[in-house]
């Protein structure tokens, strides 16, 4: 049986001619200039300046269903659903949402939800009307089936290939710094999805990851990660749990085991502000006699806020830890942290962003014995630059520059690193 979306593909022409013109002379200039760029076909620009206007305090449904259009007309299906949805709630916007909703189902192979939206399509609005009665005739005369969903649909990764120089490698037995600089190489891959195609929210999730020094062999990592996730709403949150185990090497040795417990809410606050909470509890256990002192329990709480201004998107976040390990009769490996991270996010073109990040970490590891405590200031500075290739494939270009003060010298370091990164997601 053929399928429908073909025979639809030619309906779609209704949201150009759709595109509302209907702005009174008050109106942002980011709007007309958004009208402008529509017509010239410059819809990604076109987003930016509908974007700016309801920044701008321009929240009229004519500035909704334009931004709805032009992300339609870029594939962004979810982001233009949820502003033909606000541009619905005028009367003048009805009809013409619901039958972009109904082309928005189609392309998502939601057909039963395509008829039921094309169905809300306002008598009174004769033209449109009629193109969705024609949609809805072509839809159940294929018997309105949808395709059966199908895991892959719900499979989501990433992996990523990575080249690049540490001026100062961290040994990640205790975090000291080296004192020696080197390159290296690293890869990245993940995959998380569903047990059953019709629910997404029951899934499992792999992980793994991997560095390799060119000279200092000993400070190689890696670790492999697999856990189970249920997702689910709360009221307005939306709620992620996840239970996972994960095993790592140090070198040639054997690191350490954990299993982990992480629970996540995300409550949206307006169209472009949310926060987030975050909360991990590790249970960590060493694979080795040498590595003993970090078994025991870390604990972390997250608190993020993000706002969009536009296409600049900035996040602000919050982290507590909270560590009891069991610590060597002379040091301690159990310090409590405090985090405060700015990050931001400006697309330069369609396919260039760059991203700034900010952190300060302050860490207070208590006294042990007769043996002084110490305490520790970090600041990071860091930069990256991403150029998409295509949907899947981009490269990323990555600076840093970290600061470390410590009241013990022996921790007291200052480092930079850099890579480049080619990184395909599907």
């Amino acid at each position: 049986m053929k399928s429908p979306h073909g025979k639809l593909q030619m309906l779609a022409f209704i949201l150009g001619i759709q595109l509302s013109l209907s702005h009174n002379l008050h109106a942002a200039s980011a709007f007309d200039n958004g009208i402008d760029l529509f017509e010239q076909q410059q819809y990604q620009q076109a987003i930016k300046q509908f974007q700016q206007a309801i920044q701008n305090g321009d929240t009229r449904a004519a500035v909704y269903y334009n931004l709805a259009v032009s992300e339609y007309k870029t594939g962004k299906l979810n982001a233009a659903a949820a502003h033909f949805r606000q541009a619905a709630q005028d009367g003048k916007f009805y009809s013409s949402s619901m039958y972009s909703l109904g082309l928005i189902a189609v392309k998502q192979n939601r057909l039963k939800t395509a008829i039921r939206y094309f169905d809300r399509v306002k008598p009174a609005d004769a033209s449109l009307r009629r193109y969705a009665d024609n949609a809805i005739a072509r839809l159940q005369a294929e018997g309105g089936a949808e395709k059966p969903a199908s895991l892959l649909d719900h499979l989501h990764g990433l992996a990523t290939l990575s080249y690049g120089r540490d001026s100062n490698v961290n040994r990640a037995s205790d975090n000291s710094p080296s004192n020696v600089g080197d390159t290296f190489n690293s890869i990245y891959a993940s995959v998380s999805m569903p047990f059953i195609a019709d629910n997404p929210n029951i899934g499992f999730g792999v992980s793994y990851f991997n560095i390799n020094y060119s000279t200092l062999n000993t400070d190689d990592f890696s670790i492999a990660r697999a856990g189970l996730f249920y997702k689910t709403r709360l009221a307005n949150w939306k709620t992620r749990g996840m239970f996972s185990v994960s095993s790592s090497d140090l070198g040639p040795d054997r690191f350490q085991s954990s299993a982990r417990l992480s629970l996540s809410g995300k409550y949206k606050l307006s169209s472009d502000s949310s926060i987030k909470l975050d909360y991990q509890f590790d249970k960590i256990h060493s694979s080795t006699v040498l590595y003993d002192y970090l078994t025991g329990t870390r604990q972390r709480l997250r608190a993020a806020y993000r706002k969009s201004f536009g296409d600049t998107r900035i996040d602000m976040r919050y982290r507590f830890e909270t560590n009891n390990r069991d610590d060597l009769p002379t040091q301690s490996f159990s310090p409590v942290r405090h985090t405060v991270r700015v990050m931001i996010k400006q697309p330069l073109t369609e396919k260039l962003t760059v991203k700034a990040d900010a952190a300060y970490r302050a860490s207070d590891y208590p006294a042990i014995g007769a043996s002084a405590g110490r305490t520790e200031d970090r600041s990071r500075l860091a930069l990256r630059l991403q150029y998409r290739l295509d949907k899947h494939w981009a490269l990323e270009g990555y600076a840093r520059h970290t600061n470390n003060s410590s009241s013990n010298p022996l921790f007291k370091y200052s480092r930079d690193d850099a890579y480049l990164t080619l990184s395909y997601t599907y």
